[in-house]
């Protein structure tokens, strides 16, 4: 695993070599990106087309069949959320950290955590994070503590991007592995074109795959949806 071996094989750190964490954000503060999604585990789903949008606080994503169809619509802010069926005619709504709006996701990603990870930015303050080792080849490990789990940040200083996110549980255990691979290099940054999910042990995954990537957003506002009239509708608190 890339962050076991980032700290065996570490070196002492020059002050002039550190990458602050925020460096990172810059370029990524706005993304929009088109693909497929592919999803193992208690649900399984194979190259579903989605298009999306992603700003620092706000995220739309549409999804679709491979006949055209789309199928779903999700509008997400960090204290907001809609979501669309258009297959089962549903509507959910409310607040995005609810336990109920995460088990929604078939795996254990919030709504926050997608719009950061996709854009390859660690989620959450990264203020709360400390530097841990360098490794001979200039990739930097990150560690950032609370209560009940501890996170790892493992960055690439010629890329100057995110090569891996891990998040742990005190017992040792891996709620998340994050990887990207296939950077392409968009407007000067070079932006990861796979990002795979595994959680809970490998016991479920989810991959990204980049079909176009522009480090922008579409021209139409990013405006929470509205819930046609025909919907049910289901408000998570």
């Amino acid at each position: 695993m890339l962050l076991l071996a980032a700290c065996i094989l570490c070196v002492p750190l020059w002050a002039d070599e550190k990458v602050p964490l925020d460096s990172l954000i810059s370029p990524r503060i706005t993304m929009s990106a088109s693909g497929t999604l592919s999803v193992q585990g208690p649900m399984t789903l194979s190259g579903v087309p989605f298009d999306a949008a992603l700003h620092a606080d706000t995220m739309v994503v549409s999804t679709g069949s491979p006949l055209g169809m789309k199928t779903s619509s999700v509008y997400a802010r960090r204290d907001t959320f809609v979501v669309l069926n258009y297959l089962t005619r549903q509507a959910f709504d409310g607040n995005p950290g609810s336990p109920a709006a995460t088990g929604m996701i078939p795996i254990p990603l919030g709504l926050d955590d997608i719009r950061c990870l996709v854009r390859g930015v660690p989620p959450g303050d990264l203020d709360g994070f400390e530097f841990v080792n360098s490794r001979t080849d200039g990739q930097l490990l990150y560690r950032r503590r609370d209560t009940a789990t501890v996170e790892f940040a493992l960055i690439d200083t010629t890329m100057r991007t995110m090569r891996q996110y891990q998040r742990k549980r005190s017992d040792g255990s891996t709620v998340l592995n994050v990887t990207y691979g296939s950077f392409k290099s968009i407007d000067g940054v070079m932006v990861p074109f796979g990002v795979s999910v595994a959680a809970n042990d490998d016991q479920q995954k989810m991959q990204f795959r980049f079909d176009d990537v522009r480090l922008s957003l579409p021209s139409t506002p990013m405006r929470p949806l509205s819930v046609p009239s025909s919907f049910t509708r289901t408000t998570l608190r």
